[in-house]
C-alpha cells in the first residue's frame, strides 16, 4: 500500500528492515523538506515498537506524527497514546473521521494530551481527502451529526 501511495504521490519509495538502513535513507533524503518514515508492520504491543520509537525519538530533526483511525474508540485511543508516548509525538494525523462514533471522547482524549491534531481525512482518497485539521471544525463535527454526502463534503467538513 505504501509503494502505492508513493507512486500517486509521485515520490520516491526507500524501504529500511534496520536502524542503519532508516539512517542511510534520512541521509539520502537530507535535501528533502519531507521525508515520511512508515513503521509498517509493527502494531502497538509489538516489543521491536518501543526500540524503534525510543530510536526516533532521540533523532531531534525527526518529527513524529501518529496516523491513527477516530473509529477505534476512546479506550483503545488512550492505549494506543500511552503506548506512544516515549515518542514525543509532534501531532497525529485522525482518519476515518467520516466513520467515527465517538469523535467527541476521541477530541477530548487528544486536548488531555495535548498533542496537535496536524491533518485529518474523511475519505479514502489519497492525497484529495488529508487535508490540514482545523479545530472548530473538529469540534462542530464531533457536536452536529454529519448526514450522508460526497467524500470532498466530508472532508470538507472536518478540515
Amino acid at each position: 500500500q505504501l509503494q502505492r501511495y508513493a507512486e500517486i504521490l509521485k515520490l520516491p519509495l526507500w524501504s529500511a528492515r534496520s536502524f542503519e538502513r532508516v539512517r542511510d535513507g534520512l541521509q539520502a533524503f537530507s535535501d528533502r523538506s519531507l521525508v515520511l518514515i512508515d513503521s509498517a508492520g509493527l502494531g502497538q504491543r509489538d516489543p521491536a515498537l518501543i526500540e524503534q520509537l525510543k530510536f526516533f525519538a532521540a533523532i531531534r530533526s525527526v518529527k513524529r506524527y501518529l496516523v491513527t483511525s477516530a473509529t477505534i474508540g476512546p479506550a483503545v485511543f488512550e492505549r494506543v497514546m500511552t503506548r506512544y508516548a516515549i515518542a514525543d509525538l509532534s501531532g497525529l494525523i485522525l482518519t476515518h473521521l467520516d466513520e467515527a462514533e465517538m469523535l467527541g471522547e476521541i477530541l477530548s482524549c487528544v486536548s488531555d494530551r495535548r498533542v496537535p491534531i496536524a491533518y485529518a481525512s474523511a475519505g479514502m482518497r489519497v492525497p484529495e481527502d488529508l487535508t490540514p485539521a482545523r479545530s472548530a471544525k473538529l469540534v462542530a463535527a464531533s457536536i452536529v451529526p454529519q448526514g450522508p454526502s460526497t467524500p470532498a463534503q466530508r472532508t470538507r467538513a472536518y478540515a
